[in-house]
């Protein structure tokens, strides 16, 4: 099983979505993204054991739990490859939350940290797409967009998928 964790950012960010799928209409990307709903990822997708699935969603949820509200703020819209995001500013309780995960994943369960992990940028995916032509497009459509102010959010999701594909996960759990 693959997992994932991060702030609930549904209502502080339904604005946005709304106007990528308006735009979208007119320039045809994936809508994968939209599976799930509006979050920015505290952590990037990690396998584990099937055995270990409820354990470590037990643990991430104590976790956050524990965790005081975090302020997000918006950045930029950026493209890092074949996905659109809405990057975030790395607040020293977004860093500190993250390298938390980070190392309970590894000492607990032997979660080791991906590359992502090392260098993280808080984000909320916008679009996952290989024709860059077209993310380009979106990219100039969105670059004009006025950010939401900075929000605060108490709200986490922890999804799992069994293939760790796009498109295939879902929200298992809702804190």
């Amino acid at each position: 099983m693959v997992l994932w964790i991060a702030c609930d950012a549904e209502r502080e960010l339904a604005s946005i979505r709304s106007l990528c799928r308006e735009h979208n209409r007119r320039i045809g990307l994936s809508e994968v993204a939209f599976s799930l709903p509006q979050h920015v990822s505290l952590k990037i997708s990690f396998p584990v054991s099937d055995t270990q699935v409820e354990a470590v969603i037990t643990r991430l949820e104590q976790i956050v739990q524990e965790a005081p509200p975090l302020l997000l703020k918006p950045k930029a819209i950026e493209r890092q490859g074949e996905v659109l995001w809405l990057a975030f500013e790395p607040t020293a309780a977004l860093v500190e939350l993250h390298r938390e995960l980070d190392e309970v994943m590894e000492r607990e369960f032997g979660v080791l940290p991906h590359p992502y992990d090392l260098d993280f940028r808080f984000h909320s995916t916008l679009f996952l797409d290989a024709d860059t032509d077209r993310l380009m497009r979106m990219e100039r459509l969105l670059s004009n967009l006025t950010l939401p102010p900075p929000f605060t959010v108490n709200r986490f999701f922890i999804g799992c998928s069994p293939s760790g594909r796009a498109g295939e996960y879902t929200v298992c759990k809702r804190i």
